[in-house]
C-alpha cells in the first residue's frame, strides 16, 4: 500500500519520486512503455469460472490498484475493464527476469507503484485464504505512471475535468457510461430490427432550423462561408424521406448555444427518426415499444425508476393529457384559444414569471412549462396549440391544434413526435410565420428554409417524426447533465501544480482571436474623443441567465478573493495602474476624487477597510469579484431595459438621473462621463454610479457588462477584464456569452 509519509507529499514530488523510479528502470535496460501487451484473458473469466481454469497458464494484464508486500511473497489486486484479479508473486518465482522484455525480478518490484500497469504469466490458483490468483512466473511493465491515483475525488468540478480519474475510482460513474453506450446501443437494435436505416446527417447547415434554440456559428474557411452547427436532425432526415428512403434515423450530436442546467447541455447527443406511410398515433405506439425496449436492455427487469423526486413507474399504461385542457385546469381559465396575450403575461405574473414575453405562442409555452411540472409520467401530451407546432400537420378534427404528443417523465418533456407537414404551401405560411417572429424579436423561431419547401413541392408521403436526446438517460439514472456525459463543457482552466510542472502560464493561444468584433451601432462621442484622444470601451451581452440572491460557492470565491488583500494599506491602491488612469480621467473632467471615486478604487478602498464586497446578487457579486481582481471597472445593466445604441459622452447640463438607492433624482453638471442609452444617461463618471431602472436583479433574464477603458489603458487589459467578468456571470448564474465588442 502506499506509505502514509508518500501520501501526504506535494504531488510535485510524488511525481519526482516516481520519475526516479522510471530512470531506474531505464538503466535496467527496461521499456517501461513496451508496445505490445501478450493478456490473453480476462480477469473476470478467471474469477467467474475458476474450475475451468485452475492451473492452467494465463497472461493477465490491467492497472495496479493495490501492493501488500510480506517478505519473500507479494500480492497485487490489478484491474482491468472487466475486473479485479490478485497476483500471488514469491521471490522464488521471479530470480530471474528478461529485462529487454520489460520483466521485473521480485528484488525490483518497489520499483512499481500503485496505478502502474503490469502484465503476469502463471498459474490459476487459490490461496490459503481462498482467493482465486494468478500465481506469477513473470511479470511485467506496461506503462510506468507519474501520477498516483487518489483515492477518492469529491470536488465535482475537478471530477468533470478529469473523467478519467472519476471513472477509475468511482465504480458508480464507470458502470454508468457503460450503461450509456448500451442505451444507445439498444436504440440502434430496435430500429435496425424494424427495418430503419440509419443515414449521418450534416453537422454545418447553411441554415438552422428543426427546432426552438439558439445556434453556434462557426465559419468554413475553404468557402469563405458561416455555417450553424445543427440544433436538429430533422430536415435532413425527412429530405431523404422525400429522397424515397421510408424509414430513416440518425443518432449524433447537436448543438444548442443555450444555458447549461441540471437539463441541458449546450452540447448532446439525439436520436430522431422519420417513418413514412405513418402517422402521429402510429408513432406513439411505437415510441412505446422503444422506451420499453431500451429499458430491458440496459436495467434489465428494472421497471419503477426513482426521478427527479418521483417514482416513475414504466410497467403502467401511459396517460395521455390534452394540453389546452391541462392548462385550463391548472390556472382556471376557460379557452386557451381565446387567450389576449395581456392575458398570459397576467396569470405569469400571478405565478411568479416576470420573463419578457414577446408574443403569445412564448407566452403559452411559459405556462406550460409551470404545468408540466406536477405531471410524474409516464404521459404523452397531445393536441398540441398549431402555433407551436410550425413543422406539424394540423389535426382534422380541429384546425387550431396539430397531430403530435410528448413524451412526459417526472415533469419534463422527453422528445417529441409529430404528424408531418407535406403541404409546401401550408409549411410555407407557416416558416413566413416563425420569420415574422423572429423579426419582432422571437430568437428562438424557425427561419425560412426555402429549399425544404422545395423539397416538399417535389412530394414527401404522410410521415410520422420523433425525436429525443440523451436527457432520456440522464432522468433514467436521475443524474444532472454533466454527470450523464463523460466530458461536459466547462470554462478553460489550468491548475497550479499544472502550471508549475509544464512551465505554463496562460491558455494555450489559438491561431485566431475570434469572438472579439469592433464598431456596431455604439459609439463614442466625437468630443470626448477628440479631448481624450484613444478613450475607449467594450461590451457583451449575456443572454438566458438565472440570478439568485446568493451562492454558497459565490460566497466562498468572495471570501477567497478578499483575503487576498490582507495587508493592505489604503496607499498602496495609489500605485495600482488601472486605478491611476481612472483617477486621471476624473479629475481632467472636473470630478472630486474626495466624494467619488472610480468604481474599483471605491470597491478596493472598502475591501481594505475590512468591509468586505456588497452582496447584491449573484451576477453583480459574480463581476465585482472580477473588479476586485483586476481593478478594471465593470458595470452590468438589464439589457431588456437599455434602449440601444449606447454612446459614452459627456453630460449636459440640467439631465437628470434617478440613481440606484437615491430618493430624489440627481442633476447633472457639464461634462461628466457617461453612459447614455438613445432617450437617457445609464451611468454617472463611466461606471461609479448607474441608474434604477436598468439595476440587475433577480427577475433579470439579459445582461449588458460594460468594462471602461482610458487612453492609457492597454485594450487587452480591459478586454481580459470582461471576460473575467462574464465567466463568473456564467459560472454562477448560466447564460449564454455574446461577442466582445471594442468601442472606440
Amino acid at each position: 500500500m502506499q506509505k502514509n509519509s508518500e501520501a501526504q507529499l506535494p504531488l510535485e514530488q510524488l511525481r519526482q519520486i516516481r520519475i526516479d523510479k522510471l530512470e531506474k528502470l531505464r538503466k535496467l535496460g527496461i521499456d517501461p512503455y513496451p508496445s505490445k501487451s501478450y493478456k490473453n484473458i480476462n480477469n473476470s473469466e478467471i474469477k467467474n469460472d475458476y474450475p475451468k481454469y485452475e492451473g492452467k497458464e494465463v497472461i493477465v494484464a490491467g492497472r495496479v490498484v493495490s501492493k501488500r508486500t510480506h517478505g519473500l511473497i507479494a500480492f497485487f489486486d490489478i484491474k482491468d475493464s472487466s475486473s479485479i484479479v490478485q497476483l500471488y508473486l514469491k521471490s522464488d518465482n521471479l530470480k530471474t527476469a528478461d529485462y529487454v522484455q520489460s520483466q521485473i525480478k521480485y528484488q525490483d518490484l518497489d520499483l512499481i507503484d500503485e496505478g502502474d500497469f503490469v502484465e503476469a504469466k502463471g498459474k490459476v490458483v487459490k490461496t490459503k485464504s481462498g482467493e482465486v490468483s494468478v500465481e506469477a512466473n513473470s511479470i511485467r511493465i506496461l506503462v510506468k505512471t507519474l501520477r498516483p491515483m487518489p483515492k477518492s475525488l469529491k470536488d465535482r468540478e475537478i471530477r468533470y475535468r478529469r473523467r478519467y480519474v472519476d471513472t477509475n475510482i468511482n465504480e458508480d460513474v464507470y458502470q454508468r457510461f457503460i450503461r450509456r453506450a448500451k442505451f444507445w446501443e439498444a436504440h440502434r437494435e430496435f430500429f435496425n430490427s424494424r427495418g430503419f436505416f440509419e443515414i449521418n446527417t450534416p453537422v454545418l447547415e447553411h441554415i438552422s432550423g428543426g427546432g426552438d434554440a439558439v445556434p453556434f456559428v462557426t465559419h468554413m474557411d475553404s468557402i469563405d462561408e458561416d455555417f450553424y452547427l445543427r440544433i436538429s436532425h430533422e430536415l435532413p432526415l425527412k429530405r431523404l424521406v422525400g429522397g424515397g428512403y421510408d424509414k430513416v434515423y440518425d443518432i449524433g450530436s447537436r448543438f444548442r448555444n443555450e444555458g447549461l442546467s441540471d437539463e441541458h447541455l449546450p452540447e448532446h447527443v439525439a436520436m430522431e427518426f422519420y417513418w413514412a406511410y405513418a402517422n402521429w398515433q402510429d408513432g406513439m405506439e411505437l415510441v412505446k415499444e422503444l422506451y420499453n425496449f431500451v429499458i430491458k436492455k440496459v436495467y434489465g427487469d428494472k421497471k419503477v425508476f426513482k426521478i427527479r423526486g418521483f417514482d416513475v413507474d414504466f410497467s403502467k399504461n401511459w396517460e395521455v393529457i390534452d394540453f389546452a385542457k391541462a392548462l385550463q385546469i391548472k390556472f382556471g381559465f376557460s379557452d386557451l384559444f381565446s387567450l389576449k396575450l395581456k392575458d398570459i403575461i397576467k396569470i405569469l405574473k400571478e405565478n411568479g414569471v416576470t420573463d419578457k414575453v414577446v408574443n403569445i405562442p412564448r407566452g403559452v409555452d411559459h405556462l406550460w412549462k409551470l404545468a408540466r411540472k406536477d405531471i410524474a409520467g409516464s404521459a404523452f401530451v397531445v393536441n398540441h396549440p398549431k402555433y407551436l407546432s410550425p413543422l406539424q400537420k394540423p389535426s382534422s378534427d380541429d384546425p387550431n391544434i396539430v397531430e403530435r404528443f410528448q413524451p412526459i417523465i417526472a415533469g419534463s418533456e422527453l422528445g417529441n413526435g409529430w404528424s408531418e407537414v407535406n403541404d409546401p404551401i401550408d409549411q410555407f405560411e407557416r416558416f413566413n410565420e416563425q420569420q415574422k417572429m423572429r423579426d419582432a424579436g422571437d430568437t428562438e423561431a424557425q427561419w425560412l428554409d426555402i429549399d425544404y419547401v422545395e423539397m416538399l413541392e417535389y412530394g414527401m408521403p404522410p410521415t410520422f417524426g420523433y425525436g429525443h436526446s440523451e436527457r432520456l438517460f440522464w432522468f433514467l439514472e436521475d443524474v444532472p447533465a454533466r454527470d450523464g456525459v463523460p466530458f461536459p463543457q466547462l470554462k478553460f482552466e489550468l491548475e497550479d501544480s499544472t502550471k508549475k510542472i509544464y512551465g505554463i502560464k496562460e491558455k494555450p493561444k489559438r491561431d485566431k482571436e475570434h469572438g472579439i468584433k469592433s464598431g456596431g451601432s455604439f459609439s463614442v462621442d466625437p468630443q470626448l474623443k477628440k479631448d481624450f484622444p484613444g478613450i475607449f470601451y467594450a461590451y457583451t451581452v449575456i443572454n438566458g441567465v438565472n440570478i439568485k440572491k446568493s451562492n454558497n460557492d459565490l460566497n466562498k470565491l468572495k471570501d477567497q478573493v478578499t483575503r487576498n488583500f490582507k495587508g493592505y494599506k489604503l496607499e498602496d491602491i495609489d500605485q495600482i495602474k488601472p486605478i491611476i488612469e481612472y483617477r486621471a480621467l476624473f479629475k481632467a473632467t472636473g470630478t472630486d476624487l474626495h466624494s467619488k471615486r472610480p468604481s474599483p478604487d471605491a470597491l478596493l478602498r472598502r475591501v481594505v477597510q475590512g468591509k468586505g464586497l456588497y452582496n447584491v446578487n449573484t451576477a453583480v457579486d459574480a463581476y465585482n469579484v472580477a473588479v476586485l481582481e483586476t481593478h478594471v471597472g465593470l458595470g452590468g445593466f438589464n439589457y431588456d431595459k437599455v434602449e440601444e445604441p449606447v454612446t459614452l459622452r459627456y453630460s449636459k447640463k440640467g439631465e437628470k438621473m434617478k440613481l440606484l438607492g437615491d430618493d430624489e433624482a440627481t442633476i447633472l453638471r457639464e461634462k461628466q462621463i457617461v453612459y447614455s442609452d438613445s432617450k437617457k444617461p445609464i451611468t454617472l463618471d463611466l461606471n461609479y454610479r448607474d441608474i434604477d431602472e436598468t439595476k440587475i436583479t433577480i427577475d433579470t433574464k439579459n445582461i449588458i457588462l460594460f468594462a471602461d477603458g482610458t487612453p492609457g489603458l492597454a485594450q487587452d487589459t480591459v478586454v481580459e477584464a470582461l471576460k473575467k467578468g462574464v465567466e463568473y456571470i456564467r459560472q454562477f448564474c448560466g447564460g449564454n456569452i455574446g461577442e466582445i465588442v471594442i468601442v472606440k
